[in-house]
């Protein structure tokens, strides 16, 4: 059997009034609905620490496979519900992981962060290179290639970072966008064997 995939979906919510009404329906009932469908392992929600992000929302998902998204579960009844009109910068990418060591290798301690990297780059070889160059410089970090859905990238890189452990070596190249997120809610795995 493979390895699960990261379903990683990144966002901006739009209206500042409503921010926390969204996320107690993510962390909550949405949370609870989309790991009740079949193949959806865990999820972590994440928050980018600069407001300037792009899409500071950045919620971590581990799926069984790509099935998981052709189930009559999930086809029926999934997006943002009351809340699709208030979502910007969205994006859905499927990667795999290199090293995956399963669907808990991206938990995230509550006084942690994660470091999510993503190398932009319409030329493969030259995602590649920017890619090899980022691994060089940050040892430890987990990289995916995206697989499906979007694919708004090529590459991404997520490195769990302990609490102390958030000093990290600046990145200058224009193909790579650098996010250091804490998490917003504990990882939570799927009840459902």
């Amino acid at each position: 059997m493979s390895a699960p995939l990261a379903y990683l979906v990144g966002c901006r919510f739009m209206q500042p009034e409503r921010e926390v009404e969204w996320n107690q329906w993510y962390n909550g009932p949405k949370l609870a609905k989309m790991l009740a469908k079949p193949g959806f392992l865990s999820c972590q929600r994440f928050h980018a620490s600069d407001p300037a992000t792009p899409a500071p929302y950045l919620a971590v998902w581990r799926v069984a496979s790509e099935a998981a998204f052709e189930t009559p579960e999930y086809t029926s009844d999934w997006g943002w519900a009351d809340y699709a009109d208030l979502i910007g910068e969205w994006t859905r990418d499927l990667c795999r992981l290199e090293g995956d060591d399963g669907p808990d290798s991206l938990a995230c301690p509550p006084d942690g962060a994660l470091r999510f990297v993503r190398v932009q780059s319409e030329d493969a070889e030259e995602a590649r290179r920017a890619r090899d160059a980022v691994a060089a410089a940050c040892p430890g970090m987990i990289w995916g290639e995206t697989v499906g859905l979007d694919r708004s990238v090529p590459f991404v890189g997520l490195q769990v970072l302990e609490g102390t452990d958030r000093d990290f070596t600046d990145l200058d190249d224009p193909r790579v966008s650098d996010a250091l997120l804490r998490p917003l809610i504990a990882h939570t795995q799927s009840s459902v064997t």
